[in-house]
């Protein structure tokens, strides 16, 4: 069958990466960042770590180093919800983990 790869060039130094362009204008990476603990990276052109898969199965969201548990979300904005989950039908209910409280919204 037919395969894709993306392979880094060989150097020293250097990952595989996916790059992601709207029209000329780079937007985004997929990185394979082979040099610190064999992490899978989603980042901005700014290098900001947007998601961040690690080996054992520990997931970063705004962390290249997610820990604790499965999950980790970090922000660094003062009135940021980390974790908002909502049912958007008549009536939304809300578990809104930015300030450790479960509330419902009307």
């Amino acid at each position: 069958g037919s395969e894709m790869c993306i392979r880094d060039s060989g150097s020293t130094g250097t990952n595989a990466t996916l790059q992601f362009y709207e029209q000329s204008t780079q937007m985004w990476n997929i990185n394979a960042d082979g040099g610190d603990s064999d992490k899978l990276v989603i980042s901005d052109t700014a290098g900001n770590y947007n998601m961040t898969l690690l080996q054992g199965g520990k997931v970063g969201i705004g962390t290249g180093s997610p820990a604790g548990h499965g999950l980790h979300i970090s922000s660094s904005a003062s009135d940021s919800q980390n974790l908002v989950l909502q049912q958007t039908t008549n009536s939304e209910k809300c578990m809104d983990f930015g300030s450790f409280s479960i509330k419902t919204v009307n």
